[in-house]
């Protein structure tokens, strides 16, 4: 594989509220008859009006079924909202998929790959690969890792097919690391740490930091209140992910209003449901925990995986 350095990465990406009545969450894989009315963009064959000639359209049903000869299922999809003439078409806004091995459809615990893909422009074709925990479903992805990404310009549809079958074939890597952040147990300096740095994470991809990093730690049921690296993920994802957490407070907690002081309200997190700022917060979280894991500091690239030609 060749890979080079771009500027073009998720936080750069315009970032447009997803509409939780455009999310879809199933107990059961979506069907191909399915897909379409799920996400208007799946059947999309035409390029945004303002993209140049270069602009290669990559069909996301194609993808999708190459994904499907290869044993995978749909098990969710979210589209992001069109907002007037910088968003284009909705049928041609960024969307996204998340897809696991028909035989882990339904576990607890289950490795996923994630599609994201565009037809105006937004953002490059993208796949990422993690692990999702059913019992706190929420319409997130999982916590995990950017392996592809690819221009929509100077590819053909057969060079993306065989770089995303090369990312699928290497997919069961995942439950080999998600047993090491079991057997992992940290510190309470360590799970301070890794509070204080997934508070860092909320500012790294454009929202203000909680009051409180030790909340973010909470869990929210009793199996999550382990102290190893695979229960302080969770939690963590889930905290950082559904909000309900008390946002930094003023320095004044008192404002003037016309002749008297009132006191200002506490605001708190809203769940992330912004594509770019839900991947970029999972992607960086699971590069938090693979730190934690291995002892070593890791870099968050925004490397550019093309297949070889």
């Amino acid at each position: 594989m060749n890979t080079m350095n771009t500027t073009n990465n998720l936080d750069d990406a315009i970032m447009t509220a997803t509409s939780p009545a455009e999310m879809h969450d199933t107990k059961q894989p979506i069907g191909d008859m399915e897909l379409p009315y799920v996400l208007p963009q799946h059947l999309n064959r035409e390029v945004y009006e303002k993209r140049t000639k270069a602009y290669d359209l990559f069909e996301s049903d194609t993808i999708i079924q190459n994904l499907e000869r290869m044993d995978f299922v749909v098990r969710d999809a979210i589209t992001q909202k069109s907002h007037g003439e910088n968003g284009g078409e909705k049928s041609m806004t960024r969307h996204l998929y998340r897809l696991c091995r028909r035989t882990d459809f339904g576990k607890t615990e289950l490795p996923e790959l994630v599609v994201v893909n565009s037809h105006n422009g937004a953002c490059s074709l993208r796949v990422y690969t993690g692990y999702f925990r059913l019992i706190c479903s929420n319409g997130m992805i999982c916590g995990g890792q950017e392996k592809l990404r690819i221009r929509h310009m100077g590819h053909t549809m057969d060079e993306v097919l065989a770089a995303i079958r090369g990312v699928a074939d290497g997919f069961s890597q995942y439950y080999d690391e998600v047993d090491a952040f079991k057997a992992k147990i940290l510190t309470d300096g360590e799970i301070r740490d890794f509070g204080r740095k997934a508070n860092e994470i909320r500012v790294a991809i454009g929202l203000r930091p909680v009051d409180d990093d030790m909340a973010l730690l909470a869990p929210r049921r009793a199996e999550d209140a382990g102290n190893d690296l695979w229960s302080v993920f969770n939690r963590t994802q889930e905290n950082l992910m559904k909000g309900g957490l008390e946002l930094t407070r003023n320095a004044e907690k008192w404002r003037k209003e016309g002749d008297r002081m009132v006191r200002t309200r506490n605001r708190q997190t809203r769940p992330i449901r912004n594509i770019v700022q839900n991947v970029g917060a999972n992607t960086r979280l699971w590069t938090l925990a693979e730190e934690f894991a291995t002892g070593k500091p890791l870099e968050i690239t925004d490397a550019v995986i093309v297949p070889e030609i």
